[in-house]
């Protein structure tokens, strides 16, 4: 039935849940839960361990099971080809992050048939002192914002959105969380990306706090002035950039996609001369893949399971 197939794929991007988790994330009783559980044990899509916990069989088993979560879920984007297509928020403090953070993701998404918008919150125009790359304010914003582009074509990115703010000026405002909620009831999207909380970059802790602000209010169905209807996120997945998330709850394969996001990252050629963040993003990735034992390249995020409706 859907519904334990759903299960199976939530628990294959977790590993490790409880049946109180299930519960709390599927709406359903411990009963519903505990005979969902063991159909799902009997069929070896799942392994039952101690204190109520389940954990998914090898990848080696179902390498491509983790793809499939929430496919056949009713998005407001329409119906694709192999079933319904989902709409994908990713916000990025700065050009670039999205390539590093989360490109591997977004490449997934996109093979799919999943729309992706980004939304760049910094104009680029910081400039560059790096000997034999200087770049006034000017030149600075239009190589970023092209080198971006490029890079949105390299991930299949459909709209790119800027909110031109100050790089490293950032701060939480009002003004700034209502345009954070129109953009969210705008694109109305399953599910948002955002730098993790703990990012030691100030822009980057800035855009955590206004997401995980926006995101429940964009629920709420409070503000006609900012949509015509309200938009409930099912999910929220902070990523890692500048510091590694220190407990990830997710794990995703990007394997597959893995030179994708290489190349997304290597149109940013202007940052590339002051930090190697291809070989970084690589390194991380390759990091975190050897380290659940699964997959060969990952990336990390805390999941957060969105329960306002």
């Amino acid at each position: 039935m859907q519904r334990q197939e759903q299960i199976a794929d939530w628990i294959d991007l977790n590993r490790r849940v409880t049946i109180t988790d299930v519960c709390r994330y599927f709406s359903i009783s411990v009963a519903t839960a505990r005979r969902d559980l063991q159909a799902l044990s009997e069929q070896g899509r799942i392994r039952r361990v101690h204190g109520g916990a389940v954990s998914v069989q090898s990848a080696i088993e179902q390498p491509q099971i983790v793809n499939r979560m929430f496919d056949t879920a009713e998005q407001a984007e329409g119906n694709g080809p192999n079933g319904a297509r989902r709409s994908i928020l990713v916000f990025a403090p700065h050009f670039d992050d999205e390539a590093i953070g989360c490109g591997g993701a977004i490449a997934r998404h996109t093979a799919k048939g999943d729309r992706v918008v980004v939304v760049f919150m910094s104009r680029g125009d910081s400039g560059s002192t790096v000997p034999g790359h200087e770049m006034d304010p000017k030149t600075s914003e239009r190589t970023l914002k092209a080198e971006a582009e490029k890079a949105g074509q390299v991930l299949g990115i459909v709209r790119q959105v800027y909110l031109d703010l100050d790089d490293g000026f950032m701060g939480w405002t009002p003004d700034l969380l209502r345009e954070f909620v129109r953009l969210i009831n705008r694109y109305r999207p399953s599910i948002v990306y955002a730098p993790h909380a703990d990012e030691s970059h100030s822009d980057h802790r800035v855009a955590s706090q206004l997401v995980s602000d926006a995101v429940p209010r964009a629920g709420w169905g409070a503000f006609p002035t900012l949509a015509d209807r309200a938009w409930a996120v099912e999910e929220v997945r902070y990523y890692e950039m500048w510091t590694p998330i220190q407990r990830p709850n997710l794990y995703l394969d990007i394997t597959p996609y893995v030179e994708t996001k290489l190349a997304a990252i290597r149109q940013y050629a202007s940052q590339l001369v002051m930090v190697p963040y291809d070989d970084g993003s690589l390194g991380l990735n390759r990091f975190r893949g050897a380290t659940t034992a699964r997959f060969q390249y990952a990336e990390a995020f805390i999941q957060w399971a969105v329960t306002t409706r």
